[in-house]
């Protein structure tokens, strides 16, 4: 008989035990090459974040919620529940701004691309 591990259970839209106005980032399934997780950002929460340059890809969900994220150069965009967008590795990016009545949940799927791994090197 094998020793499987059991399965995982869990429901994205329920509040991590995090201090209030904390964005929390809560990993669900991670392996060599890739990290999907749960970011949280409570509503209310003090905006504009911290700018991003991450060395691998990421593809974001936005589950429930709306905001803005900024990009290097000034480009803002507008996510709503369902909407989704790929950064490409070093896309410097930021959250700009959130609806301030009811949280935002992403959920976030990060790897490293073969073309992204090339340039490390």
């Amino acid at each position: 008989m094998s020793t499987a591990l059991p399965p995982a259970f869990g429901n994205l839209l329920t509040p991590p035990p995090s201090p209030a106005g904390a964005e929390t980032f809560d990993p669900l399934l991670q392996d060599s090459g890739f990290r999907l997780e749960r970011i949280f950002t409570p509503a209310g929460t003090d905006l504009p974040g911290p700018w991003y340059d991450q060395p691998h890809d990421e593809w974001v969900l936005v589950v429930q919620g709306r905001a803005v994220l900024e990009f290097a150069g000034g480009l803002r965009h507008a996510l709503s529940a369902g909407d989704y967008l790929h950064l490409p590795a070093h896309c410097i990016h930021r959250v700009k701004e959130t609806d301030t009545s009811e949280p935002v949940v992403w959920l976030a799927l990060h790897w490293t691309s073969s073309s992204s791994s090339r340039e490390e090197q």
